[in-house]
């Protein structure tokens, strides 16, 4: 069959209705239809960040641009969108006086058609926020194929734009919601709360200015004035959600803290224009995108990103020789990776844990970061003969376990009074031997060894160095003969 196009691109035969589409950039009003069974090549190109896909098996929609599938286990598809629809509050929602798009409250596609996208989706008005692009669509669904019957949909969508809001949205909120906030002396800022309260809050310098708010209808949080001078923001608690990419934008910020918050979500790539930050931590969030970038923000002394969905190589934070503490941990499925070995730099460090990521690299050299007091990169790819950390005086808590580091040496390790944890290494009889006899040479009271797995078998030369480590008392994990 031959080929049809116009202004040179393809034209594709739809099964819904045997209709012809083919939406371009300058369309005001665009029907797009992938027709079942057609492909996740066959997607909606909104701009260059967001092109709307769906796989054949079903599921919801997802960015082509960002992921490769739609997110089965997190439901956070499509990435850098965020929908509100008629369906979950058809009197404040829909397209009536839509103009009022930015003070709405927005979430993933998941929660925002009710847990049931197939169910509800169609001929529900929907407006989506294209994040990175700052684009507001009105979009309603007439096709939408389940059950795993080809993946199909159509829908028409129309860009529109919104009355503009003064300030930055922080999130949302619809509970009793208090963050800190520090800015000079003379500045000032006013919190929109969105349901019709504000309240202005004047800058103490160094002394933190308490924000609350109690809600008794959801709302959307602006704040405006001298918002550029913030230069500290901590949240107390977990009421606030929404998407944070564009925080950004606070390049005064020093300070920001926001703890295992699921609701906190974003592309947070842009962040490394965050140059003035001592104190970063984002544990628990569901954050995503390549922060590789970060390591600009040399003034960091504290970084928590565990448990969250960024990735990128991180092999660069040797530049970042302020820190104090990192933790990127468990991050592996999602992407932090690169070689370590240079961290030997960082020699201000009290506390790395880089636990289940992709990171590799040798870590003998590590021994000169003298004021490591713990340590924990284990189920990582790390290799190296860490006998010669013997030199972290201060370390209490060693976990090394599933790597490919090795202990070649039994000197002592005298002044350490530190667990140790090399289970599953692959370790030699003669390097199990060298791990009892070290740790036997130092000062371990209240400690565990642990050094079982895929270690081998411990020998007789060790003997008398697991009888004084028992006697310490501490307990020895080992497989014996």
């Amino acid at each position: 069959m031959p080929k049809l196009s116009f202004n040179g691109k393809a034209l594709k035969f739809g099964e819904f209705g045997g209709t012809i589409y083919f939406p371009t950039p300058t369309d005001t009003i665009v029907t797009f239809t992938k027709p079942n069974n057609a492909g996740t090549s066959v997607n909606d190109k909104i701009t260059d960040n967001v092109w709307l896909a769906r796989e054949d098996t079903a599921g919801g929609l997802f960015n082509a641009i960002l992921e490769s599938a739609y997110d089965q286990n997190n439901y956070l598809s499509p990435l850098d969108v965020e929908w509100n629809t008629n369906y979950t509050d058809a009197t404040k929602n829909g397209w009536t006086n839509y103009e009022n798009a930015r003070e709405r409250i927005y979430d993933t596609m998941y929660i925002a058609f009710d847990y049931q996208i197939g169910n509800n989706i169609v001929g529900n008005e929907s407006i989506i926020h294209l994040i990175s692009d700052d684009k507001f669509y009105k979009l309603k669904a007439s096709v939408w194929t389940s059950g795993g019957l080809g993946g199909g949909f159509s829908y028409t969508r129309e860009e529109f734009t919104p009355t503009p809001v003064a300030g930055i949205r922080l999130g949302t909120s619809d509970g009793n919601v208090t963050f800190d906030i520090k800015l000079p002396v003379g500045k000032s800022v006013t919190v929109n709360w969105g349901d019709g309260n504000d309240d202005v809050y004047n800058g103490s310098g160094d002394t933190a200015v308490l924000c609350s708010h109690t809600y008794t209808t959801p709302g959307v949080i602006y704040i405006s004035g001298d918002y550029l001078d913030i230069t500290y923001i901590e949240f107390n608690d977990n009421t606030i959600k929404g998407d944070v990419s564009n925080w950004s934008e606070l390049t005064n910020l020093e300070h920001l803290h926001v703890f295992a918050n699921t609701d906190i979500v974003g592309d947070v790539s842009g962040w490394s224009a965050l140059t003035n930050l001592t104190h970063l931590s984002l544990s628990g969030a569901d954050v995503y995108g390549d922060i590789s970038g970060w390591s600009a923000l040399t003034n960091l002394e504290y970084l928590d990103v565990n448990s969250t969905f960024v990735s990128g190589d991180v092999s660069g934070y040797s530049a970042l020789t302020s820190l104090t503490y990192i933790d990127i941990s468990n991050n592996n499925t999602n992407g932090l990776y690169g070689d370590i070995s240079s961290w030997s730099g960082l020699t201000n460090l009290t506390n790395l844990e880089a636990w289940s990521t992709g990171v590799d690299g040798d870590v003998s050299g590590f021994n000169v970061l003298t004021n490591m007091e713990y340590i924990q990169i284990n189920n990582t790819s790390v290799s190296g003969d860490i006998s010669s950390w013997s030199s972290m005086a201060f370390v209490t808590g060693i976990q090394m376990g599933t790597t490919d580091v090795t202990f070649d040496s039994s000197s002592a390790w005298s002044g350490i009074n530190s667990s140790i944890n090399l289970f599953s290494n692959n370790l030699t009889s003669t390097q199990v031997d060298n791990v009892l006899i070290a740790m036997a040479g130092g000062e371990c009271v209240g400690k565990t060894i642990h050094l079982t797995g895929t270690n081998a078998n411990r020998t007789s030369a060790s003997d008398a160095a697991k009888a004084t480590l028992l006697a310490g008392p501490n307990t020895v994990n080992v497989n014996e003969a």
